[in-house]
Parts: structure tokens; sequence; C-alpha cells
């Protein structure tokens, strides 16, 4: 959604000086120009062309054109190669995203920018402004993504550029979106709706649709997602959008999968699949099947739904497509349990959780890796001025030697002696610095991942706050505000060591457990029970372990909870020389979370356990009594699930 917006936005900016002159010998006639102002209009329709596949030349050739207009203060002519000029980069920044290169789009978004800001008109400025926030919303900072499409809709609604008007409210409702603001979403989805209606862009109008359709789904009102799925395809089938439509199916399909329509679900997954099997879309092939084996599996016709997983999967690794490759093994480990096949379920999620492991892994290694190769490279150069200094000592030594050789023998072994003493020193403080420089890395790495849970930590809460900004909220503003002033306090306090008391870190959770409660309205209770033996003021653990798990029990277990209010307890246990921290909740249960992202063809998984766990193995390094983590779904008397428990034993400190 948020790519087509991009580009729907980058035609509509590009469009404006893109005219087909059809002129030929293009080269020829610069040569032979004599008239400056002919010159121009040569390059400029030259770079047009180029620009299309070579965003490059066609800016060499923009520049050489926009020397010639200063030359000659030809305003008019400066601002149109401007113009162009920003356009270009914009082109240059959909290319980046094309490969995945966010940071390279930002990049030249931001020089677009630049040069709008040297045009007196406004357009190309607004456009940039929105162009920024769809790539922030997509690098998940969502602060500056709304930031930037408030700036293009101030600038649009001051112009009375309805078009454009239409596009930033489309831009802002999906940074609402991600921040979880679904109905402040709609009525901005709503309002670009209308206006697309009025300027009959079908094409905007399908875009809206769908992304209406999706904020219904996250507001669990499946009936109307429904429909707007249906008004998408019904536009689509009045532009004979025949791609489009296997889209829509798709959509529909998954939509009365959920509403436990079966028979319809399966119908238009077929219908998709007819589609998509004419244009040799392999990877929508496998989305398709694994949306049939999906609603097959809840249907309780496990054997239909192996057929269809075995398709989808085939596809999905056919294409390479690692996300769906994770949900298929999520798939085959549910089947073969439901099948009383426990030794194969239980194969198919170690695959799943190997897979998505080696995924984190290579990012984190990518990180890791470029900070090894500079703390390397400084060491070989270190290592190489200490070889240099001890062979010029050693150099002067033998020529002492060989000066004092034939005067006197003990003296000679006095100076052999001498030498033999500097080199085993030398060899001791090598292996010294080797040792510090284990450890240096492992508190690095140490760092860098409690630098991942804090923002994470902190984010958190401040959309929490953004929300009650937006629902106009005064109180319970200054409420969340001053609890969270306080949780600040302590998490840059706390972020500061590597271990910190148990009893701040009590303190903390308890302010981070009270502004969830706010954020959720009430939604869930909590307890802390510590064990008397316990001496909290002297006895330190690694801060924030247990966050990742109570946020995990609070967004999937408490939130999905259908019956009676949410219940989260926190237990501190001494056993022996060690402390055991527990989170328990009586949510859903992991089990039952799976099953509710399948249906909903999530196929996100939460880090948490996964950065802790690496969390836990760098401590584990530094350590001689070993941290454990272990994870379990609660069940009941009826071996139904009651709820989850996490429990992570550690040394005292």
């Amino acid at each position: 959604m948020k790519k087509a917006l991009a580009y729907f936005l980058f035609l509509f900016s590009f469009a404006a000086f893109c005219q087909n002159n059809n002129l030929e010998n293009l080269n020829s006639e610069l040569k032979i120009a004599k008239a400056d102002t002919v010159k121009i209009k040569i390059l400029i329709t030259q770079a047009l062309k180029i620009s299309k596949t070579d965003p490059d030349k066609g800016l060499v050739l923009y520049r050489e054109a926009l020397e010639i207009a200063k030359s000659i203060k030809d305003e008019k002519r400066i601002e149109r190669i401007n113009y162009n000029i920003a356009a270009n980069y914009n082109r240059k920044a959909f290319n980046s995203i094309d490969l995945g290169k966010n940071y390279e789009a930002l990049k030249w978004h931001n020089e677009a920018l630049k040069v709008a800001k040297t045009l007196k008109k406004t357009t190309m400025l607004s456009m940039c402004l929105c162009n920024l926030s769809s790539v922030y919303n997509t690098l998940g900072d969502f602060t500056k993504a709304l930031d930037y499409a408030l700036q293009a809709l101030k600038i649009d609604e001051k112009t009375g550029n309805n078009k454009n008007i239409a596009a930033d409210h489309c831009t802002i409702g999906v940074t609402q979106m991600s921040l979880k603001s679904f109905s402040p979403a709609l009525q901005n989805f709503t309002k670009a709706l209308e206006m697309f209606k009025v300027l009959n862009d079908s094409v905007s109008m399908i875009v809206i649709y769908e992304n209406i359709s999706e904020a219904y789904f996250s507001l669990d009102d499946v009936d109307n997602q429904l429909r707007n799925c249906f008004l998408a395809l019904d536009v689509r089938e009045k532009l004979h959008d025949t791609v489009g439509k296997g889209f829509s199916y798709n959509n529909i399909a998954s939509a009365y999968s959920f509403k436990k329509k079966y028979s319809l679900a399966v119908k238009y997954y077929f219908k998709a699949i007819e589609i998509h099997e004419k244009i040799q879309n392999k990877y929508s092939l496998a989305d398709d099947y694994l949306g049939i084996a999906v609603t097959y599996i809840d249907s309780n016709n496990y054997t239909k739904a192996m057929d269809a997983l075995n398709k989808g999967f085939l596809f999905a690794k056919e294409t390479e497509a690692t996300e769906l490759v994770l949900f298929g093994y999520g798939l085959y480990s549910i089947i073969h349990e439901k099948n009383g096949d426990f030794k194969k379920a239980l194969e198919f999620h170690k695959l799943k959780t190997t897979l998505n492991d080696s995924l984190f892994t290579l990012n984190k290694n990518k990180q890791l890796t470029e900070m090894q190769t500079k703390y390397e490279t400084e060491k070989k150069e270190k290592e190489i001025d200490k070889l240099t200094q001890r062979s010029q000592l050693l150099t002067q030594q033998n020529k002492i030697q060989q000066l004092e050789i034939s005067r006197n023998w003990y003296l000679i072994f006095g100076l052999a002696s001498f030498v033999l003493l500097i080199l085993i020193a030398a060899f001791l403080l090598a292996q010294q610095n080797k040792l510090k420089a284990v450890q240096t890395k492992m508190e690095v790495e140490q760092k860098l991942f409690r630098s991942q849970m804090n923002p994470h930590f902190i984010f958190n809460s401040l959309i929490a706050i953004q929300n009650y900004v937006y629902k106009h909220e005064p109180a319970e503003v200054a409420k969340y505000i001053s609890s969270f002033a306080k949780l600040m306090r302590m998490i840059l306090e706390n972020s500061r060591n590597e271990y910190v008391s148990v009893e701040k870190e009590l303190d903390t959770l308890k302010y981070y457990l009270e502004l969830q409660q706010l954020r959720f309205h009430e939604k869930f209770d909590f307890s802390i029970e510590v064990d008397p033996n316990i001496d909290v003021e002297s006895v330190s653990i690694p801060p924030m372990l247990s966050q990742p798990f109570i946020e995990n029990a609070i967004e999937h277990g408490i939130m999905n909870k259908q019956d009676g209010k949410g219940n989260i307890v926190l237990k501190f246990i001494q056993k022996d020389k060690m402390i055991e921290m527990i989170v328990e909740d009586n949510g859903i249960g992991i089990e039952n979370a799976a099953k509710l992202k399948a249906q909903h063809g999530k196929k996100h998984t939460s880090l948490a356990t996964t950065i802790t766990e690496e969390r836990l193995m760098i401590l584990n390094k530094k350590s001689k009594q070993k941290f454990l983590l272990k994870i379990a779904d609660l069940k009941n008397e009826k071996g139904l699930s009651r709820g989850t428990q996490v429990c992570i034993t550690m040394p005292e400190a």
C-alpha cells in the first residue's frame, strides 16, 4: 500500500513537464544550435527521454541546461529545470525503494526536497514532503513520517490542490495505521476517498478502499472490511485490471475465512489462483494456496489443508519468499500436531525457528561484522606498531651484544637474560591486551542488545501518549506524561549500568505496567510478588530482561482475550543463590496466538525471545552460573490454554 501510494505521487510530480516532442538527432542539433534558449530546449528534451531509464545521465543534462539558463538569467527556465531535477531525484529514490534500499531512497528524496525549496511554486515541495513521509513510515520512524505528511497537507491546503490534499490524507492515514490509531486513520482515508471520487481518480480510489479495508480488519469489523474489498474489486473490474482483481480476490477470501464462511473463502481463493496462474505470478500463487490451507485447517479438513499447503509451499520455495516459507513451516507444524504426529510437528517447528533465527542473525551479524572489522583493523595497526618497536629494540640490543661480547662473557649472559625477560613481559602484555579486547567486544555486544531493548520500551509509551493526544483527552495526557517522566528517569539511570538492584527494576516495571494499563483502558490488572528472602536493595540483576515478555503478554495474550479481564503476575523467587523471575498471564496462550496470526494472514514473528536469548548468551559468557529461559503454555484441567508463563533463572549479583 505504502509503496503504491508513493509511486502515484511520483508520477504525479514528474508528469508535469514530460512532453514527447519526437525530436531526432538531438546531439547534432545541440552542436549546431546557436541560441542559448534552443540549447536549453534540446538538453531538457533529451534529459526527459534519458531519465526514464538512466536518471543519473538525465541529471547531467539538466545541470548543463541549468548553467546556461543561469548565464542568461532566464528565471522561468531555471524554475522549470529545477522542477525536473527534483523529479529526477525522486525517480532515483523510487529505483532505490524497488531494490529495498530505503536509506538510499531517503537520501535522494532529501536531495529533491533541497531543490524543491528553491522553487517559487509549492507543488513539488509538498510532494517531496509526502514522499519523505512514506519512506520514514517504512523505516518505522512514525513521528517524522507524520510530521512530513502534515507539512505537506498544510502547503496543499493553502494552494487548494485537491489531488495532493487527498494524497496527503491517505499518507497520514497510513502512518496512523502504523501507530495503531485506526479510527483517526479511517477518518483520513474517508476524506481522501471523497476527494478522489470528485476527481474521478479510479486508481487512487482502489488504494483508499484497500487501506480502509485494512483499517476495519485491524478493528475486527469484518463486515466493513469485506464491503470495502468488494468496492475495490468493482473499480478494478471497470478498469479491466486483471492483475489487481487477483489481489482483491485474495483479500475477499481472507475476510470470508475470518468470518468462518469457508466455502466462500475457498471459492475466492481459487478465483485468485485462476488469475495468478495465467500471469505466472508464483509468489501470489504461494500466498493463495497457503490461504486455502489456513481455511481448511480452521474447518478441520486437514487432508485438503495438506494438499493446498504442499502446492503453496512449493511456489514459496521456488520464489525464495522467506516470509511465506516461514509461514508454511508453521502450518505444517499445526497440521501434523492436529493429526497426532507430534514428532513431525516438532520437526517443522524447529525448521521454522531455525530459519527465523538465521534471518535475525544475518541482520545482526551484518552490524556486528562492521563493528568487528573496524575493531580488527585498529587492532592490527596497533600490533604492527608494537612489532616495529620491538624489532627496533632487538636490533639495538644485538648491537650492544656485539660490542660487549669480546669484553665479558658474563655481561653477554646478563644481556641475553634481560632480552628474554623483555620477550616474556611482551608476551604477557599481548595476552593481557587480547583478553581486554575480548572483554571489550563482549561489553559492546551487551550494550548493543540493551540499545535494542530500551528504545523499543520508550517508543511504545510515546505511541500511547500520542494516541491520547489524537483523542483530545488532556487529563489522560497529563497523567500519562507524569508517569512517563518518572519512567524515563529510571530508564536513563538504569541504562548506564549492566546490573541494577531488584528494587530499581521493580519500580521501573511498576511504572511500565501502570502506563500500559492507562494505554489499554484498564483492560488488565497486575501484581508483583517478591520473595521476602530477597534483599531488594543489595541484590542486582540485568535490567529489563522481563519487559519484552510483559509486552508480549499484553499485546498478544490479553488484548486478544475475549472473556473476562486480563491479569499479569510478576514474581521474584530466591532458590539457593539463584533468582527466578516469572512473568505469568491469563491470556489466550502461545498456541492460540499463533493460530490467530495464521487466521489473519499475519506472518510477522516477535523477536523478543530471540533478542533475550542472545542477550542471555552474552551474559553467560561472563558468569560462572548460567542464565536460563523457559517459556510454557499453561493448561487447565481440560487441556485448554489458560495463559503463558515465562521463567528466567539468573545468578545473584
